[in-house]
């Protein structure tokens, strides 16, 4: 019982994060499941609840690696949640957790979707949150190619990295398109499309020959 007791503390703020995208989790709630979940592995040390408590742990170092931009804490956060799906192998959280860390910590927007997949796999549902992510994480990478970009103005690789830069505009205008006024979304959308329109302006200079 009363492990029980403990593992039903930290299951309330895992299931919460999974569950009501509406409802921020702060660090403290983090480190108070991660107490709970390390009360429960002490009274019995079964995988499913160390699992949890490296859940935890990964979503701390996310917290401390993003703010703090530190590598450091980003890759012990993926480490974490990484050892959290193979002791929760049906689980979509780690997968949560892990998307998170790439596409905010680690500007890693290819993972960061690979993950979700991963997570939808184990049968979570995409909601808002999660496609507002994948859009910030695509529209991120579009304003580091179209910046890059001018490194190579005028050279043979610079049409090249600005339509990529525009596919990635296009992708997260969709995205954020589909989820609406959620979030930010209306801003970003406005945000993307003066961007791609300034991509586009470009592309089409590039092909009248214009540098």
């Amino acid at each position: 019982m009363v492990k029980q007791k403990f593992a039903a503390a930290a299951d309330r703020v895992i299931d919460t994060y999974r569950n009501n995208e509406a409802q921020l989790i702060y660090e403290k709630e983090w480190e108070r499941a991660r107490t709970m979940a390390g009360r429960a592995l002490a009274v019995d040390p079964e995988d499913s609840v160390r699992g949890k408590l490296r859940l935890c742990e990964g979503h701390l170092a996310r917290i401390n690696g993003t703010s703090h931009r530190s590598a450091q804490e980003l890759s012990l956060a993926v480490e974490k949640f990484d050892e959290a799906q193979k002791l929760l192998p049906k689980s979509p959280d780690p997968e949560l957790g892990l998307a998170r860390v790439y596409v905010y910590g680690l500007k890693d927007i290819d993972k960061g979707y690979e993950a979700l997949q991963q997570a939808q796999k184990r049968g979570y549902a995409l909601g808002n949150r999660e496609k507002s992510l994948l859009a910030d994480g695509y529209r991120d990478r579009g304003d580091r190619l179209w910046w890059d970009s001018r490194n190579v103005r005028g050279l043979p690789p610079e049409k090249d990295q600005i339509q990529r830069a525009a596919d990635d505009y296009k992708r997260a205008e969709e995205l954020y398109q589909g989820i609406s006024p959620w979030g930010k979304s209306i801003v970003n959308v406005v945000r993307v499309r003066l961007s791609l329109e300034s991509v586009n302006f470009r592309l089409q200079q590039i092909e009248s020959g214009a540098h």
